[in-house]
Order: C-alpha cells, then structure tokens, then sequence
C-alpha cells in the first residue's frame, strides 16, 4: 500500500539521518532541516486518516509530533535526544506509511510565495 514517492522520500530521510550521526560539522543543521520535514510530513496526514490507525499507533504518532513541534529548551537537549526524538518520528511516520496511502505534501511554487506581493 506504500506510495513510492512517499516511500522514497522517507528512505532518502533515513539516509540523511543515519549520515548526521557521523557528521561533526554539518549534524545538527541537517537533523533540525530533518526534523522540519518530519513535522511537515506529521502535518500533511489528516486527522481522519490517523483516526483509522491502531490506538498505540495513534498515541505513538501524537507522542512523536508533540516532540518535534516543542520549543526548545536552553540548554538545548542533548544530540543523542534530538537525534533519537527524530528516528522515532521517521519510524513512526513508515508505520503509518506502511497502513495508509500517503501523499507527499505540496511543496509551495515560487509563484505562490510571490502571490502577496
């Protein structure tokens, strides 16, 4: 039931993940751009669709974007939160992947971001 382009997309953000682990000078800009997309992913899913998931599934889904959308303390929390914070995320979101037909969300055109203007 997994769309591919959904589905790519996921693996190409467990690779950048895995890859963040090992990377002292651009780690943590890539888990926090990781973190935005998880968060964008979590948002583009709709409550309907969720609502449909496995009660632990539904919980570990809320627990997970909870997470990502909390300001950050200071001090920041540790590397190794963060960093387990987000594979839990990317974990759960392949779960539901796995369950729903997922889309990936719209990324906006430059000419709706210049529509304001």
């Amino acid at each position: 039931m997994m769309n591919t382009p959904f589905y790519t997309r996921l693996t190409q953000l467990r690779r950048e993940l895995e890859a963040s682990d090992s990377s002292d000078t651009f780690g943590l800009s890539v888990l926090l751009a990781i973190r935005r997309e998880l968060t964008r992913l979590m948002q583009s899913i709709p409550d309907k669709q969720v609502q449909k998931l496995p009660k632990d599934l539904q919980h570990a889904f809320s627990q997970s974007f909870r997470k990502l959308i909390a300001r950050v303390p200071f001090p920041a929390p540790s590397w190794e939160q963060q960093y387990q914070e987000t594979e839990q995320a990317l974990a759960v979101i392949e779960q539901i992947a796995q369950q729903l037909p997922l889309q990936l969300p719209a990324i906006p055109t430059l000419s709706r971001l210049t529509e304001g203007e």
